[in-house]
């Protein structure tokens, strides 16, 4: 890629070259700050700081490179953050998922679920968002977190905070954007093992909630945003593994 890029005055025209400088840092090109504007720099991390947000509060995490395009999506509406996900991964015939399903497949921390794995992914493509994918989703991101937090304690938080430990070591010093804004919303899987909504008091949570469904107690109606939350937990668990 050429480092020397020019930015036009134009509104449309300075998006453009925004987005150009962010595909390429993003994907690990290096950059020379002096080719670079402030402004567009300023620009860039303004996109990923909303897009991560975003993504925060509706339980994605960024474990890949998501064009210039979708992360602006994001960080302009955010309130549309889990159609403009789900979306991105269906568009071409879930081109995108299965992409991130082939990436992922034979890691070998997925090796005694990988006849589970395939299931869900069968079920999911055929549009069965049943409970049964659902709570097989979940177990296999417990058993995966499991082995890449190195960790077999009991409780899901002593699991994560081992993986946030191993993933902060892997991430200390981001050579990409991406693994930056992965680090930024690894919080969606601490939202996802929120204990404070008590079965006795009877409200669910509004998002994924590990205690309700791994209980038995959740009553939702699962649909197919949130069967890719759960595979994008599999994924971007597995994504720390290949650090």
């Amino acid at each position: 890629m050429d480092k020397t890029i020019i930015i036009p005055h134009g509104k449309d025209d300075v998006r453009e070259s925004i987005g150009k400088i962010f595909d390429a840092v993003i994907s690990g090109q290096e950059i020379k700050k002096e080719t670079v504007s402030d402004y567009v720099m300023s620009e860039v991390f303004s996109v990923l700081e909303k897009a991560v947000t975003a993504c925060q509060r509706k339980q994605w995490l960024l474990c890949h490179s998501l064009p210039f395009g979708i992360l602006l999506r994001l960080s302009e509406e955010q309130s549309d953050c889990d159609k403009i996900m789900q979306s991105y991964y269906k568009n071409d015939d879930y081109a995108n998922f299965i992409n991130l399903f082939e990436t992922y497949k034979d890691n070998i921390h997925l090796s005694q679920h990988k006849t589970t794995l395939k299931k869900t992914y069968d079920l999911f493509l055929v549009g069965e968002y049943s409970h049964i994918l659902v709570y097989s989703l979940v177990a296999i991101f417990d058993s995966v977190l499991s082995n890449v937090s190195k960790n077999d304690a009991h409780y899901f938080s002593e699991r994560l905070n081992s993986l946030n430990k191993i993933a902060s070591v892997k991430i200390f010093e981001p050579q990409t954007l991406i693994t930056f804004a992965f680090k930024c919303t690894f919080n969606a899987m601490e939202r996802f093992n929120d204990n404070s909504y008590k079965f006795e008091n009877g409200i669910e949570p509004p998002e994924l909630n590990r205690h309700w469904i791994m209980h038995g107690r959740s009553k939702k109606q699962f649909n197919e945003i949130d069967c890719l939350k759960l595979f994008n937990f599999i994924f971007s668990t597995l994504y720390i593994s290949e650090l």
